[in-house]
């Protein structure tokens, strides 16, 4: 959809687009469950508003393609800040998960968060490693911006979702466009998906 990028951006500041109406971080939420289906081209679970009382991140990417990882999305006006305390949340769901599930499906590769920017940006790799410190799972961080062009990258290659190598786009704290667009690069090079 054309608007999706310009939503999905404006969303993640927690901020009503022109013609939507209701919660911006209710419709948050949903973009990035979409733009992470879409992108991913994999099975990813939005636990959402019907799990809201229950102690859950807002889903879970649980493809064969693609790294097993917990997100969450955050709609936040001035930056959303990562406190010792959202680390320890974060852990806890990471715990929680492989407690349950682990046995089924592995180890979670990582932590996803989305938001519209964040608070401090220099503490993320600091961020990373405290949640790794504390259950044995990385951070990976990604504005809506840079979520929004890499949708759009494959807006007219959809083909080539499943030739990206992400665990090697998520293996870095800060999750970007260009990183993917490199790894896009790569394979239209490679002259094997036309």
């Amino acid at each position: 959809e054309p608007e999706y990028p310009v939503r999905l951006e404006t969303l993640g500041h927690n901020a009503l687009p022109a013609g939507m109406s209701g919660k911006p971080d209710t419709h948050f939420e949903e973009y990035v469950h979409a733009g992470l289906q879409f992108v991913l081209q994999d099975r990813v679970d939005r636990y959402g508003q019907d799990r809201l009382l229950e102690p859950l991140p807002d889903g879970l990417v649980a493809g064969h393609r693609s790294p097993l990882m917990l997100y969450d999305a955050k709609a936040a006006k001035d930056g959303y800040e990562i406190t010792a305390t959202t680390i320890r949340q974060f852990a806890d769901y990471v715990r929680g998960f492989h407690r349950r599930y682990e046995a089924y499906t592995g180890r979670l590769y990582a932590f996803l968060l989305v938001s519209g920017h964040f608070e401090a940006e220099g503490t993320l790799e600091d961020r990373s490693a405290q949640l790794f410190a504390e259950c044995g799972v990385p951070l990976r961080t990604i504005t809506s911006a840079e979520m929004a062009k890499t949708v759009s990258l494959f807006a007219d290659r959809p083909m080539y979702r499943q030739a990206i190598d992400w665990n090697a786009v998520f293996s870095k704290t800060v999750i970007t466009a260009d990183a993917v667009r490199q790894n896009l690069e790569a394979r239209i090079r490679d002259r094997v998906i036309e």
